[in-house]
């Protein structure tokens, strides 16, 4: 029996047996009217600003629909402005400011923040959301073209240093919210456990290894998507312990969505069994991400709450890396096989919450290693 054959089956059973959760929009209204100060209403995001990278699919595409009908000012990036256009239109042309960039060109990155600060006068929310991740086809037959245009690793390109150089040139945006808590929100994900974060240290100011384009191993790129998210917790770990020395009220933490049906792992019978397996990106896809915007802050084994899951089997997920000492090779391995799992078994326990990310991601020495590396690789756009 082949192995599509499986997933196929496996796909048919899910969607037959076990219903898609539904997003609590009510509970997302209230929660966010509490968190901006609102008085409860129809639209308790009036007013506030909030920007969405990567606004035109996937995760980004069903988070701006949700916050643009809870009232929110929509600033959506994108990379294609027929999409954006299509979007402005599906949204009704209201509360939304459409910016094209191509986030695998820091120059790109920098243009868009310049517009958006020229069009915005203050930001209260900022979400980190587009991602990329190496098709089989990019895994297996890696070409020295696919590195950015500034030499870094695509994924890490993306996922990681592109929204560093937009979140500096954001932050002055964002101290002007006039709220008391404007938050930066990172799309991580729970792979991030598979990275020991050893290719994100920048040793004797060398540039980390995830961050190189000219690497052709095969290992090389298959761990890149767990190094870019775990560069991303690390990064909004090292911003609130700036904010925090400099008295600002901005706060960053991270959220991982869980299996999200989008096209991050490529078109056609991959994408169709991720929509039939995988949380729905216009629905409880993004609840988690909700729950990192708006949430108080609140303890979590007594850390405090940064992190966003989706269900506690990504919080198991943690454990069993732990335990097993997932390392080298194995590690890899390790990866499809449990990804693979988790796709299978998330809904079986749908439940949006604070959690605790990898030990890795508390290290404040590669926090301020990777952080101070990549000041100095955006520093010309700054």
């Amino acid at each position: 029996m082949s192995v599509p054959f499986v997933a196929v089956l496996i796909a048919v059973f899910l969607k037959s047996y076990l219903p898609q959760p539904q997003l609590d929009l009510s509970a997302v209204s209230k929660l966010a009217a509490e968190a901006v100060g609102a008085d409860p209403g129809a639209l308790p995001l009036g007013g506030i600003v909030v920007a969405v990278t990567g606004a035109t699919s996937g995760i980004g595409r069903g988070l701006t629909s949700v916050l643009h009908d809870l009232g929110a000012t929509i600033v959506a990036v994108g990379r294609s402005p027929s999409k954006l256009a299509a979007l402005r239109e599906e949204l009704g042309q209201e509360r939304i400011e459409t910016f094209v960039a191509d986030l695998t060109d820091l120059h790109s990155v920098a243009r868009v923040a310049h517009e958006i600060t020229s069009h915005v006068d203050h930001l209260d929310y900022l979400v980190n959301n587009a991602g990329i991740h190496y098709s089989g086809d990019l895994i297996f037959k890696f070409k020295s073209e696919h590195a950015t245009p500034q030499g870094h690793d695509v994924a890490f390109g993306v996922n990681y240093l592109s929204h560093y150089l937009l979140t500096e040139k954001l932050i002055p945006l964002l101290e002007r919210s006039d709220r008391k808590s404007p938050r930066i929100v990172q799309m991580s994900s729970s792979f991030h456990w598979l990275s020991d974060g050893l290719d994100l240290s920048a040793v004797n100011g060398e540039p980390p290894r995830a961050s190189l384009g000219d690497a052709r191993s095969f290992l090389h790129r298959e761990r890149a998507y767990a190094n870019s998210k775990l560069g991303q917790i690390l990064h909004a770990r090292a911003l609130s312990r700036r904010f925090v020395e400099t008295g600002s009220k901005v706060r960053a933490v991270s959220a991982c969505p869980g299996w999200v049906g989008t096209k991050v792992l490529g078109d056609g019978l991959v994408q169709s069994l991720l929509e039939m397996m995988a949380y729905p990106n216009d629905g409880f896809g993004v609840a988690s991400t909700c729950l990192a915007l708006f949430q108080p802050a609140a303890a979590a084994a007594g850390v405090e709450a940064d992190y966003y899951i989706s269900s506690p089997v990504f919080e198991y997920f943690g454990v069993l890396v732990k335990k097993t000492a997932v390392g080298g090779v194995f590690r890899d391995v390790f990866s499809w096989v449990s990804g693979i799992a988790l796709l299978c078994v998330q809904r079986l326990s749908p439940r949006e919450k604070p959690s605790l990310s990898s030990l890795e991601s508390y290290n404040e020495t590669i926090q301020d290693s990777l952080f101070r590396w990549s000041h100095t690789a955006v520093s010309e756009w700054l």
